[in-house]
């Protein structure tokens, strides 16, 4: 079993060989450098907090996972095996932003050395500021009129409501001492009314009771060129313990850091889960 400090190792050259793949895919043009960009982005900032921060074993496994399937991504398209699947590309750079949210939050420098935290700060801040530029609620609220996704049943709230209601509570709150909850739950709600509602769009009906499950059988059915099945259990072991994250909400006090780390994990979840489906392919 690798020591963590070697799973860092590991995870810092597969880092760096995506920030290169990525910067190589931008000279190439066309659809794949907004993809290549990102990736080359989150590369260089991330590479650079964890030159100060030694995440859990647990985390450090995830993010390699994560990148390791953007690397993979990232060889197809360079060594141009076939066309290129935007879905696919969706969900391995937007599943590597969510793996990297944990070390774009400033607590994580708490855990440096004093002479190194300044350093450690600066690119906490950087590698946030990449991740927001991706965890973009305009995106969010795009592929929600894509989908039909503004409006609901009476007495309902739509996911877009429920989304807006979510941000809203963190950037006007109405008090400076207001809990998450007012924002979380919101926000796990609205994902649940994205999640149903798919659900009822997948052409064959079948049993999923479970949060994971349901995604498994949204994607399977509907998942677009290129999406792996891998990348099909990532998400749906993703949106299992952002479940109940969110949920958590209720009884735990969260500071700002931590409450706006749980939105852009949510963000990028919704991102990924509908840039990944092929709405031909849903009733």
């Amino acid at each position: 079993m690798p020591t963590d400090e070697e799973w860092r190792k590991q995870l810092i050259d597969l880092i760096h060989q995506g920030e290169a793949k990525g910067q190589n895919i931008v000279n190439y043009g066309g659809e794949v450098v907004g993809f290549g960009q990102r990736v080359s982005d989150l590369g260089l900032a991330s590479a650079d907090v964890l030159n100060y921060v030694l995440p859990s074993r647990t985390d450090l496994e995830r993010m390699t996972q994560a990148w390791q399937y953007v690397n993979k991504q990232e060889d197809e398209i360079l060594h141009a095996i076939m066309p290129v699947s935007m879905a696919s590309t969706a969900t391995s750079g937007y599943a590597a932003n969510y793996s990297m949210t944990v070390l774009a939050n400033p607590d994580v420098v708490g855990f440096v050395p004093p002479d190194k935290q300044n350093e450690a700060r600066q690119a906490v801040v950087r590698l946030s500021s990449v991740i927001d530029s991706q965890a973009e609620k305009n995106k969010v609220l795009s592929l929600f009129g894509e989908y039909g996704l503004n409006t609901a049943a009476a007495g309902r709230e739509s996911p877009r409501d429920l989304f807006q209601t979510a941000y809203a509570a963190f950037e006007k709150p109405v008090a400076v001492n207001v809990s998450a909850s007012g924002s979380l739950i919101p926000m796990r709600e609205c994902i649940n009314a994205v999640v149903a509602e798919l659900i009822r769009r997948r052409p064959m009906q079948e049993e999923a009771k479970a949060q994971r499950d349901k995604i498994l059988s949204i994607c399977r059915q509907c998942a677009g060129r290129g999406v792996t099945d891998a990348a099909i259990q990532s998400m749906a072991s993703r949106w299992d313990g952002l479940v109940n994250e969110l949920s958590g909400a209720k009884d735990k006090q969260y500071s700002r850091d931590q409450w706006r780390e749980a939105l852009r994990r949510a963000t990028l979840f919704l991102i990924e889960l509908l840039q990944s489906l092929d709405r031909s392919k849903m009733k």
